[in-house]
């Protein structure tokens, strides 16, 4: 999966909603830490990943600029460059499954002090 998503320019996704399914779809994370700049809807929770400039968000009800967006990113290799570093860099701070872990651990050691 790594080599497919790694070949990509740019990953789309630009669902209306994620009910039923992951918070942040394992596939924009692989991307993101593939270095691919993402394109995404401008819902939550997908937007939260664009507290970084790591892609583009777009109205999924507005086909003409989810083409624009992409059309950008595959016009722009230098935007392309930095979002993909900042993306490596957020998936490695912020989505790694060690520092996830980490986090949790200190959630439940702070809510088992004040219980």
């Amino acid at each position: 999966m790594e080599d497919l998503v790694a070949a990509a320019t740019v990953q789309v996704l630009p669902a209306e909603s994620l009910f039923a399914k992951m918070d942040i779809p394992l596939v924009l994370l692989e991307s993101l830490r593939e270095e691919v700049p993402v394109v995404i809807a401008d819902v939550l929770p997908l937007a939260e990943l664009l507290e970084r400039p790591v892609g583009l968000a777009v109205s999924p009800a507005a086909p003409a600029r989810l083409a624009e967006a992409v059309l950008t990113l595959l016009d722009s290799p230098g935007l392309r460059a930095d979002m993909g570093r900042e993306g490596r860099s957020l998936v490695r701070r912020v989505y790694d499954a060690r520092g996830v872990a980490a986090a949790y651990g200190r959630l439940y050691d702070e809510l088992l002090l004040e219980g």
